[in-house]
């Protein structure tokens, strides 16, 4: 009788446990933001879909007592298209995928000085600390076009998402120091016309330049080994392609819908051509 008494008691203390985990993880609200808090910190998951103009990320948030923010969500803003500007505080550690994706009009975001782990430029763009990689490029910025600095070696997943859709970028200058074209770099940039990927770039992301549907000249250096799938799906004004001697394998759905391709250069040392890597061609 003893035993399942202490049983019942261990279960009862077990589900009070689980429902204060649950709690502390369910979302609450500081002015216009939500956000979580999980292990004593707070991560911001959204923000007032209506909200209009440049705010900043607040550095603690109250619930009982004070938790530093550290974190974004993925998609934490994608829903307020709206939002112009935003401000990153010293206390933030992460910033999730796709956290600036549908902000339309936004142009610029800044990073306090003493942030260990992000950093941005005069420009307004957003990189990790020692600025090796881009990480957003606000897409409601009005310039035509934009020089990466020298330094950076990776452009990170969605770095440039719809960019051309939304303020008419139409040129893209790579530096040398470029090694990596991350995932969706530069999907749907609409205005883009033409880019030389420079020689020290050896891989090409799934979906980077998909939609690039005014990308007219593509020029790839000479150390691009990995081109993946669907880089290049949608580009429907290409005409013509010379991949280098360094390709040897020719990616799923790499040249999918490009319409206008009439021209394909191959080396003797591709081995593999994968499915649907021209259709639609």
């Amino acid at each position: 009788m003893k035993k399942t008494h202490k049983l019942l008691i261990l279960l009862a203390l077990v589900c009070t446990l689980l429902v204060c985990g649950m709690m502390s993880a369910s979302a609450e609200t500081s002015g216009i933001f939500t956000y979580t808090i999980t292990d004593g910190e707070a991560t911001i998951t959204g923000i007032d879909a209506d909200f209009n103009g440049y705010t900043s990320i607040p550095e603690t948030v109250s619930k009982n007592v004070d938790y530093p923010v550290t974190a974004v969500a993925d998609s934490a803003f994608s829903k307020c298209k709206y939002l112009a500007g935003i401000h990153i505080p010293a206390s933030i550690k992460s910033i999730g995928t796709d956290a600036f994706k549908g902000c339309a009009y936004l142009y610029q975001i800044t990073v306090d000085s003493n942030n260990q782990y992000y950093s941005s430029d005069s420009d307004g763009v957003l990189f990790n600390k020692d600025k090796t990689t881009l990480i957003k490029y606000p897409v409601g910025k009005s310039q035509s076009s934009y020089s990466i600095p020298y330094g950076v070696t990776y452009i990170g997943p969605g770095a440039f998402y719809g960019s051309s859709y939304y303020n008419g970028l139409t040129s893209i200058t790579f530096p040398q120091s470029v090694t990596t074209i991350g995932y969706g770099a530069f999907e749907e940039c609409t205005g883009i016309t033409g880019i030389t990927i420079p020689n020290n770039v050896t891989t090409i992301g799934s979906y980077a330049f998909k939609g690039c549907t005014n990308l007219k000249s593509v020029t790839l250096g000479n150390s691009v080994a990995n081109i993946y799938s669907e880089a290049f799906s949608g580009c429907e004004s290409l005409t013509s392609i010379n991949i280098p001697d360094s390709v040897s394998d020719i990616s799923w759905k790499v040249f999918k819908d490009c319409k206008k391709l009439t021209s394909i250069k191959l080396s003797e040392n591709v081995t593999k051509i994968r499915g649907n890597a021209f259709e639609g061609c």
